[in-house]
């Protein structure tokens, strides 16, 4: 189509594509970047550290500390580990 001069959605390779954008790197580390050049970083960070906040009192798990943190999740520890009668035996050898 774009042979006959017609436009085929959405144009990546001409001149008049200027504004067009790429983050190739994290998307928590890209958004923190961004906020930071709009003046919203702090705002970002208390965000993402009060959802975390509620999403770990649903869950009762403990998640990642914020964007761009790096950290991994904690995992909670079980409660009540299971007893000796309740482990599957070990399977005898022959």
């Amino acid at each position: 189509m774009s042979l006959m001069g017609l436009s085929c959605g959405m144009d990546f390779d001409s001149e008049k594509a200027y504004r067009d954008v790429a983050w190739l790197g994290d998307c928590d580390e890209g958004c923190l970047a961004l906020a930071e050049l709009l003046g919203w970083k702090k705002e970002l960070e208390e965000l993402v550290k009060k959802e975390h906040a509620i999403i770990e009192a649903q869950s009762g798990q403990t998640v990642g500390v914020g964007a761009g943190a790096g950290q991994q999740p904690v995992k909670k520890q079980e409660q009540n580990p299971p007893s000796e009668k309740e482990k599957p035996a070990a399977k005898k050898e022959e």
